[in-house]
């Protein structure tokens, strides 16, 4: 019954509540600014900033939350917020709002220019702050097809949501940017490490802490698993580098030139650039 509900829910936000917003040429260049170390580029150093002088600015995820100094010192035009936790489907099942979006949504009602969160058309934030407007993009996926092409330029299909930086370039080239620069965005796999009591997984390094955590998965549920945790991994590894190449192939067709200047990327379908640092 649970489940019927959460998808009549979902139904109801897609069809009437919130609704796919339809694209729009929304600018020329834009700078998404994510969360690992070498975002600091941006922030510390002016000949950075000056580089990007006339590009509109976005934070990802929950930068909003970890830095808001910066947040309400360079105003971003948009915030893009792909994570489960703002997903209806969450609030049902657990039926209580998670801490963290509600701290969230805490930062987001002091907000007082005015901007836009790019999220998935079932996200739900529960904002009353007016100056901040909601681009939908469509819960709807496909692999790159050039006879798909004019539903990804309508935005009533995407190329897939992986992780947010995903989600941030889809959003870009359909809304008809030329230029987009990301900076802070590596996309790094996790380091990993076979100790006597297990498999040791380090956590990501980010701009705004920089201690990393650690899991440890046991020798007994490893062996209960049976390699399930490295293929889970492996396979959305596979399937990341698809989406990414299927975006290379969507903004070649727009006519958008996408630009990582993040250190040490290993996103191969995106051409690097250098900071003027």
């Amino acid at each position: 019954m649970n489940f019927i509900k959460r998808k009549l829910h979902s139904l109801n936000l897609f069809l009437f509540k919130n609704k796919i917003t339809p694209s729009q040429k929304m600018g020329d260049k834009l700078l998404f600014l994510a969360p690992a170390p070498c975002v600091g580029s941006f922030f510390e150093k002016q000949s950075v900033r000056e580089q990007f002088k006339g590009y509109d600015l976005a934070f990802i995820n929950f930068m909003v939350l970890y830095m808001q100094k910066e947040l309400f010192e360079y105003k971003p035009k948009y915030l893009v917020f792909m994570d489960p936790l703002f997903y209806s489907e969450i609030e049902l099942k657990t039926n209580k709002v998670n801490e963290k979006k509600r701290l969230v949504k805490e930062v987001l009602e002091k907000i007082d220019w005015e901007c836009y969160i790019i999220t998935s058309v079932l996200a739900e934030f529960g904002l009353s702050n007016p100056n901040v407007k909601f681009i939908r993009l469509s819960c709807f996926m496909s692999s790159y097809k050039g006879g798909l092409l004019p539903l990804f330029k309508k935005n009533w299909l995407c190329l897939g949501v992986n992780n947010v930086i995903q989600a941030a370039i889809f959003f870009g080239i359909t809304f008809g940017y030329k230029e987009l620069a990301i900076l802070g965005c590596t996309y790094k796999a996790p380091g990993m490490t076979m100790k006597e009591d297990g498999l040791h997984i380090l956590g990501y390094d980010h701009y705004y802490d920089l201690n990393r955590g650690e899991r440890v998965i046991s020798n007994e549920e490893l062996e209960r698993n049976r390699g399930q945790y490295m293929l889970t991994i492996s396979k959305k590894s596979i399937q990341s580098s698809r989406i990414f190449w299927d975006l290379n192939s969507y903004a070649k067709k727009m006519n958008c030139n996408v630009i990582n200047y993040s250190e040490g990327s290993m996103i191969d379908s995106i051409k690097m650039g250098k900071l003027n640092d």
